[in-house]
């Protein structure tokens, strides 16, 4: 039996990123800056894809399982009424996968901020150790 995933993503203007879990463990992550064009989007097209980019991503690993897919944009949770054609296009593709979408407030999904986030804020200690903690299982799996 495959397990869950769960995939925390995050965006701005400049750049997006997704954290992938399972059984609370950081299993990957990505970071990538928006090509030119891609400045353009709107907000649920930049956090439509990174979805998209997330999943394509980390495919190998979870087609098979359930992913839990995390955001600070709870717009994501109704794609299918989007009228946006090229958010469509990405349903269509999202659909491949075994998928569930829930909105998390932006200060709970402080790992994917890290990701393209170019200063660090004042952290408190609690995330402090969580950053800690999650640079450590990166870099010693």
């Amino acid at each position: 039996m495959n397990k869950d995933f769960s995939l925390q993503t995050n965006a701005s203007k400049q750049r997006y990123g997704a954290f992938l879990f399972q059984e609370g463990g950081v299993v990957g992550y990505f970071s990538k800056q928006l090509e030119p064009h891609q400045e353009n989007y709107s907000v649920i097209e930049i956090e439509a894809l990174v979805v998209v980019k997330a999943l394509s991503h980390f495919r190998q690993i979870i087609l098979f399982s359930h992913i839990l897919i995390e955001t600070d944009y709870s717009n994501l949770e109704c794609l299918d009424s989007s009228p946006l054609q090229r958010v469509q296009r990405w349903r269509i593709l999202i659909s491949e996968f075994n998928t569930s979408i829930k909105y998390i407030p932006g200060s709970k999904n402080v790992l994917s901020d890290v990701l393209y986030r170019n200063v660090f804020l004042v952290l408190d200690e609690n995330l402090k150790e969580k950053i800690k903690k999650l640079h450590e299982q990166l870099n010693h799996p």
